[in-house]
């Protein structure tokens, strides 16, 4: 029943854009819903966060019609202990994760098609 709330809460969290706020809640809920999730660790003083803010927007919006994968950022500020444990030590730091594999991290350019490529080749093939 708990983790049915946490989720439910958490879809509520999803902007109309189709982004989403992870918390400390909400984030292992996500990771254990079979998804593909790609994560933007930020924070909110970071000019480079800023910077991405349009393009990832531009992604959720993009990609909220894939019911195979989920947009989402945490806010490392309200959520240290999450950004720890993912070994972010800079920002943005953006990862995909795929249930119980190894985080991917972003590493390429920072544009819309790059980073959508970067999800849809991720995203694994159902059976």
């Amino acid at each position: 029943m708990n983790a049915l709330l946490v989720l439910l809460i958490a879809f509520a969290s999803a902007s109309s854009e189709g982004l989403v706020s992870l918390t400390a809640e909400t984030f292992p809920t996500y990771k254990a819903s079979g998804k593909t999730i790609l994560v933007k660790f930020f924070a909110p003083w970071c000019g480079h966060c800023k910077r991405l803010a349009p393009t990832y927007v531009e992604l959720a919006t993009a990609m909220k019609e894939n019911e195979n994968v989920v947009i989402a950022e945490v806010n490392c500020d309200d959520n240290r202990e999450i950004c720890t444990a993912n070994g972010v030590r800079g920002f943005p730091t953006v990862q995909l994760f795929n249930g119980e594999a190894e985080p991917v991290k972003y590493q390429g350019p920072r544009t819309l098609e790059d980073l959508k490529k970067f999800v849809l080749d991720n995203v694994p093939a159902k059976q």
